[in-house]
């Protein structure tokens, strides 16, 4: 059985959300009679019918500051009733605690943990404990934890104490027949001044306020170019990051898009002139698998899971260097050569990674653990 509650919380529009909807979409083409599903009793109308059979069960609207309630009380009592032969919790917080049922879990990233020195406020503050002396201690009671990249391994086992063979790396990967330069001229992104793209949250391990000092150093001398910056966010954060902008003088130059439908993201990729992600920390990076599969260089951070990831198909700059970055940009505005070889190079790195893959090494992983009971 496969939690799918992801789809139907603020999940959905971020990477956890794809993931899930994926994944499970794939499984379905390969082992069409071998699955369930839990969900959620609230937002029922995001479960496509594709999805069935799907056990529901109360799980609240906004559950990141009661997940410890659920958990001990609604999870493990719903997985004692149903009794499936394995639970895969794709949403890390929602782990059960000392289940009867076999558990896997998906290890997204350790980036509350990367980024804790950043995090300022009470509220935050006490997020953070949750996860330090709850969440992460959790998964030394799963039977088996899959890892989206060797990097997140890495870090589970070094700063967790976790076994490497309760471990497995399954890759994330991209939808091609969606993703590609055929997108290219389409669309309302189609006949716009040339832009940089990013797409993603706005939380502090995305570094924008790098991202916006590095384009304002270039913005004189490329007067053409733009930055969009794409993604749900909250108020806040949309409030706050166009203030910043505002006092930088960029507000006709960079574009707070908000979330951008899955219809138009492809489009929106294939239109840009380059992708730029500047983050500190990430378990993965979907949105540079993305960006590569839509034939656009890729400019991201120098760290260690984008080096995995995008491998030398990407230009890698320092995350903590304002004028590399703007130097970088600048490299790829400059050079038709040089953009044309990261739009090849990208989009050959991006062809190793399918979800249909994804799909059948989950499922070995399933069948790993259930030939150990």
């Amino acid at each position: 059985m496969i939690d799918i509650t992801p789809l139907q919380s603020e999940h959905r529009v971020r990477g956890v959300g794809t993931y899930v909807f994926n994944l499970t979409h794939e499984l379905i083409k390969l082992y069409p009679d071998s699955l369930e599903f839990l969900a959620s009793t609230v937002e029922r109308s995001r479960i496509g019918k594709e999805l069935s059979p799907v056990h529901w069960g109360f799980r609240p609207h906004k559950p990141a500051q009661v997940y410890w309630l659920y958990n001990e009380l609604f999870l493990r009592r719903s997985l004692a009733r149903i009794k499936p032969v394995l639970f895969h919790a794709t949403d890390f917080n929602g782990v059960p605690t000392f289940s009867d049922v076999p558990v896997v879990t998906t290890l997204y990233d350790l980036t509350p943990l990367a980024m804790d020195q950043n995090v300022h406020g009470l509220s935050n503050q006490l997020s953070m404990w949750r996860w330090k002396t709850y969440f992460f201690r959790k998964l030394a009671h799963v039977n088996h934890i899959i890892a989206i990249s060797t990097h997140a391994k890495s870090q589970a086992c070094d700063r967790l104490g976790l076994d490497p063979q309760q471990i497995t790396v399954i890759p994330l990967g991209v939808n091609h027949n969606v993703y590609g330069s055929t997108a290219r001229g389409q669309g309302r992104y189609a006949h716009r001044a040339p832009y940089f793209l990013y797409v993603g949250s706005a939380d502090a391990n995305k570094n924008l306020h790098r991202l916006i000092d590095a384009f304002r150093l270039i913005a004189d001398h490329w007067p053409e170019i733009e930055l969009f910056l794409a993604g749900k966010w909250q108020t806040e954060s949309m409030n706050a990051m166009q203030r910043e902008i505002e006092e930088k003088n960029l507000t006709n130059r960079v574009r707070l898009l908000g979330f951008v439908p899955a219809e138009d993201l492809p489009i929106l990729y294939a239109n840009a002139f380059a992708f730029v992600f500047p983050s500190l920390s990430e378990g993965f990076g979907l949105p540079i698998i993305e960006a590569m599969a839509s034939g656009i260089p890729v400019i991201a951070s120098d760290i260690p899971v984008f080096r995995e990831v995008a491998e030398d198909a990407s230009l890698l700059v320092n995350p903590a260097d304002t004028e590399a970055w703007a130097q970088a940009m600048t490299s790829i505005l400059a050079s038709n050569d040089l953009a044309t070889k990261f739009r090849i190079v990208g989009q050959q790195r991006s062809t190793r990674f399918h979800w249909q893959t994804v799909a059948e090494e989950t499922w070995a992983v399933y069948k790993k653990v259930l030939r150990k009971l």
